[in-house]
């Protein structure tokens, strides 16, 4: 199976005649269209398994979601959200 596209921005047109939508699915018919398409930002690849996220060296490139669940550590090693010190208003 080829690899598959996706029009990111505007749309594709042959003539008056519209090949693709923003948001559709698009096969460029040879590799100098592809890489033309792609160098405009006009079209993108899609991706279909989690395996292709994965760089070159099989890291994955975005944070596991343990890592994104839990808050920042504050300096005396306490992990509770960052509350603001409380304030007092002038009287009038």
């Amino acid at each position: 199976m080829s690899q598959q596209f996706v029009v990111v921005r505007g749309q594709i047109e042959e003539g008056r005649k519209v090949l693709a939508k923003q948001g559709s699915t698009f096969e460029p018919r040879n590799k100098e269209e592809k890489e033309r398409l792609l160098s405009a930002g006009v079209i993108a690849p899609v991706i279909e398994s989690e395996e292709e996220l994965l760089d070159d060296e099989g890291y994955d490139d975005q944070s596991s979601d343990d890592e994104q669940q839990q808050p920042p550590a504050q300096p005396d090693g306490d992990v509770s959200p960052v509350k603001p010190a409380p304030t007092k208003r002038p009287r009038k």
